[in-house]
């Protein structure tokens, strides 16, 4: 099930076929434009992306299309000639990598349609084309393979880049690196044209979010203020809830134990709330900006005053436990760029869910390195 492993490869908007349709030639749905493969590719994008063309020498990457929904039989028969899958791409295609020594071409399974290379201009992401051709630029690369983290991060470090942070999952590796450079566009050729280079973002500034109540989310605007989970006895007893925020004031009634004391780092399954709190930048002050602690309160607070029964200020899940991983600079949110290795720390100890209470507004809804990281680690695990 390689195939959603990665569910997509950047470049891309990500809408998957929901309806078993048949095109009568291959479609490729990317962030820089509709194409289609059989075409020449110089003659389909858009003005902005010319000084794109070209192609990567030696470059090991292509892209495979059906033109029907592919199946599990025809992926096997792609990875038996000799194809290493990479990811999917909407409409019905495929990221590959041919191995070495293997002799059959994709021409040789009546199942594909086209098969072109992996051009540079799918690297980019287009708002990139809009910034200033010079300054300073925060941004994201994404890599095919793990395996060579070592080449882009010396060949990034030689091209004006300074790299900030690295994530590596086997194939999910990536990137934040800080580029300084008169010549952006320049930059991002040089940079698209490296062989081993999936894409290349934005890296973005996250801010707090978070306006649920408890009714909303068991009832909804038609069933008005009411509580159908509650009443059938179920408020989270048995769930621990993991939270990425800028901490949580654990001396509050809705999370204190008087018995306990103050939760840490270990994990402390007798602790009637906070279980465990991993202040990740160690600056020890709990929450210094009283987000963490409302989100914390949203998901599961319980007024020891009352343990276990409603009250107003209670939490949706008031029966649930927490582990807090701390992420705050003051009313500031710094988040991990693994993470994958975040949710990692916090499976391990046992949380089954977990609560991120905080976005990008100026992201615009696209699929970015974050996402993969949360997908790739929900299907791994």
């Amino acid at each position: 099930m390689r195939i959603f492993r990665l569910t997509s490869l950047l470049g891309l908007v990500v809408i998957f076929p929901l309806v078993s349709s048949a095109f009568t030639q291959p479609i490729l749905e990317l962030q820089a434009g509709t194409f289609y493969p059989e075409r020449a590719l110089q003659n389909q994008l858009d003005e902005s992306f010319q000084f794109l063309q070209g192609v990567i020498p030696d470059n090991p990457y292509t892209i495979v299309s059906e033109t029907h929904p592919p199946t599990i039989q025809e992926q096997t028969a792609l990875e038996a000639a000799g194809y290493a899958i990479y990811g999917y791409l909407p409409d019905y295609s495929y990221v590959v990598r041919r191995e070495p020594g293997k002799k059959e071409t994709s021409a040789q399974l009546s199942f594909i349609a086209s098969e072109i290379p992996f051009a540079p201009a799918f690297k980019v992401q287009p708002k990139l084309l809009d910034m200033p051709k010079s300054g300073w630029f925060d941004l994201v690369v994404l890599l095919f393979d793990g395996d060579a983290m070592k080449e882009v991060v010396e060949f990034l470090q030689s091209h004006e880049a300074l790299v900030a942070s690295t994530v590596y999952h086997g194939r999910l590796a990536y990137l934040t690196v800080t580029v300084q450079t008169d010549d952006f566009h320049g930059w991002l050729r040089e940079a698209a044209f490296y062989p081993e280079i999936q894409w290349i973002e934005e890296k973005l500034d996250y801010t707090l979010c978070n306006d649920n109540t408890q009714w909303v989310v068991q009832s909804g605007l038609h069933n008005f203020k009411t509580t159908p989970y509650y009443d059938h006895g179920i408020i989270g007893i048995g769930t621990t809830v993991a939270s990425i925020d800028t901490g949580c004031d654990a001396d509050m009634c809705y999370f204190f134990d008087p018995t306990q004391g103050m939760p840490n780092d270990t994990l402390n399954p007798a602790q009637r709330k906070i279980v465990a709190y991993i202040d990740e930048h160690g600056t020890d002050d709990w929450d210094g900006g009283g987000h963490g602690t409302h989100t914390s309160c949203t998901i599961a607070g319980d007024n020891f005053a009352h343990p276990l029964k409603h009250d107003p200020g209670d939490g949706i899940a008031l029966g649930a436990k927490l582990i807090i991983q701390d992420y705050g600079v003051g009313y500031d949110l710094s988040i991990p760029a693994d993470m994958y290795q975040a949710f990692t720390d916090v499976y391990a100890k046992g949380a089954r869910i977990h609560s991120d209470s905080w976005g990008s507004p100026g992201s615009g809804g696209v699929y970015d390195a974050l996402s993969i990281g949360v997908d790739a680690f929900v299907w791994d695990h």
